[in-house]
């Protein structure tokens, strides 16, 4: 089983979200209900996620 989650943090990986965007996708097209998607950029987070 190929892994949706990050070991070391617990958090959701690339590929989970890029399978759930898709599969929220195909359901709008189905039912036309909305659904957001909020994509983050923080800056300089290198040094962060360096430091743990």
């Amino acid at each position: 089983m190929i892994s949706k989650t990050d070991s070391l943090t617990g958090l959701y990986n690339r590929r989970y979200i890029i399978e759930r965007l898709e599969n929220e996708l195909i359901n709008y097209k189905k039912t036309k209900k909305k659904f957001s998607l909020i994509i983050a950029d923080i800056d300089y987070f290198k040094k962060v996620n360096d430091s743990f």
